[in-house]
């Protein structure tokens, strides 16, 4: 399967480059693969009486020499198979890169493709046995469609995708833009779980709350899989909502041992997704909405950012990675030791940036056929900013001396460069700490989904990016 910031990011340069989005799906799909292994037996299907004789011999058919039972040799693959996925992702892969249709799959995600025929290009990814691509014009389309399905049994290609991946898309030509949302899904989620009557609320935690604490208590087992169930259908849905990501991973830390306050936060996260049903996030096309600042079309922009626990505990830290006026990746993640100042923690989100953005910058400059200029960092704190800048190693940065210079590294070489920023104004924030103003959270919120693509500006980065054009 190709990766969620893959299909995210196929997505988000459709909407850039104004592209149409496309769906096929493979009949039967891993019927088709080899299995490759000889001497694989298995039972007979029991044919009904109608047809025995007409597909060879039937289930409990004995063998006229031998008067055994009569086996099967297999020699394709069959759905429940242990191996079936790998057999089908592999013949998938030789037959779309063949000479009869000449698909190129990409280094840096195997399951992204492109596909160039009279000077047209076409692009897009594979998802078990669904291909979500965008063409450049509806001549390569027309040629690629032909190609498959003169190897393959498809179904679709006609009409843009309405359904991929558990995600829905909607259009706007007017605008030009495309969303994409999980609105069938939340509400299977508000009905499974009860929520309908649930008052909407604007943020998935309470304002001036503090962090979750464990429970003393002792849960039931009906209680801990039905929490658990719910944090696994909310980190479904931080697919599409990345203001869930935060309390989604603060919820899933107690699924061990839920109590009565845990419960209590997970119903008001289900009374947000009842107030914002279908909302996800929109990615643009217009010049009108992507110029902003400065031209923002088809450029990457990262963000990170982090809490710092007083207490002594572990900090979180948020990333984020936008493309077209919304979020293609958005995280929050507890990190794995304890940090001794801000500025540590800061610098560890920072690291966890830059090591997404080498794997993020290696796909857009495949796809894009050309390399992406250094992706510009939103970063709030001026200390952590100049420690990888510099280069210059201070006795109290000497904890985090590797995070430190991988960061380092990534900005000499040209990857990324950190732009500071007000930390009122920080989108990675959302992924960070508990609400702290509903109206700067719901600000940031409406950047992350392109509900206000709307990025800040500082005179660092405007000289920056006049010196490194990006448009």
């Amino acid at each position: 399967m190709a990766s969620q910031t893959a299909v995210k990011m196929v997505v988000a340069l459709a909407a850039g480059c104004r592209l149409g989005l496309y769906h096929l799906d493979f009949k039967q799909a891993f019927l088709n693969s080899p299995v490759g292994v000889e001497g694989i037996l298995v039972e007979l299907p029991d044919f009904p009486t109608e047809l025995q004789g007409k597909f060879g011999p039937s289930r409990g058919d004995r063998c006229p020499a031998t008067g055994r039972r009569m086996v099967g040799k297999l020699n394709k693959a069959l759905y429940g198979l242990r191996d079936a996925p790998r057999l089908w992702q592999r013949h998938m892969m030789k037959v779309l890169s063949s000479p009869s249709i000449g698909v190129r799959f990409l280094c840096s995600d195997r399951n992204v493709f492109k596909f160039k025929w009279n000077g047209d290009v076409l692009f897009g990814c594979c998802h078990v046995d669904d291909l979500l691509f965008a063409p450049s014009s509806l001549a390569i389309k027309a040629e690629f469609i032909r190609r498959i399905k003169a190897e393959f049994e498809m179904t679709g290609g006609d009409s843009r995708v309405e359904v991929f991946c558990g995600m829905q898309f909607r259009y706007d030509d007017e605008a030009r833009t495309i969303t994409i949302h999980q609105s069938d899904f939340e509400r299977k989620v508000l009905t499974k779980y009860g929520a309908w009557d649930l008052k909407p609320v604007d943020t998935p935690k309470k304002v001036g709350d503090g962090p979750l604490k464990p429970f003393e208590g002792k849960a039931s087992e009906a209680s801990r899989e039905d929490y658990m169930m719910f944090v696994g259908d909310l980190h479904w849905l931080t697919k599409t909502n990345p203001r869930l990501a935060f309390s989604a991973q603060e919820l899933s830390r107690f699924v061990s041992n839920p109590g009565p306050a845990h419960l209590a936060a997970g119903k008001r996260v289900l009374a947000n997704i009842r107030g914002q049903i279908g909302v996800g996030i929109t990615y643009h096309g217009s010049s009108a909405m992507l110029s902003r600042g400065y031209d923002q079309r088809n450029l990457l922009l990262g963000a990170s950012d982090s809490d710092f626990s007083h207490s002594g505990q572990k900090s979180t830290s948020g990333v984020t990675v936008m493309l077209n006026g919304g979020a293609i990746f958005h995280c929050s993640r507890r990190q794995s030791t304890v940090s001794a100042n801000v500025n540590e923690a800061e610098v560890k989100a920072a690291s966890l940036l830059a090591d997404l953005l080498s794997f993020v910058v290696l796909l857009w400059s495949e796809i894009a056929g050309m390399p992406h200029p250094p992706v510009r960092c939103l970063i709030d704190n001026s200390t952590a900013k100049k420690q990888m800048d510099s280069g210059a190693d201070t006795m109290s940065s000497s904890s985090y001396l590797k995070s430190k210079r991988y960061c380092e590294s990534k900005v000499y070489a040209g990857l990324l460069w950190f732009d500071l920023i007000p930390g009122a104004v920080n989108i990675a924030d959302v992924g960070t700490k508990q609400v702290r103003d509903t109206q700067e959270f719901l600000r940031k919120n409406g950047v992350l989904t392109g509900q206000c693509p709307f990025l800040c500006e500082t005179e660092e980065g405007a000289r920056l990016l006049a010196l490194r054009p990006l448009g």
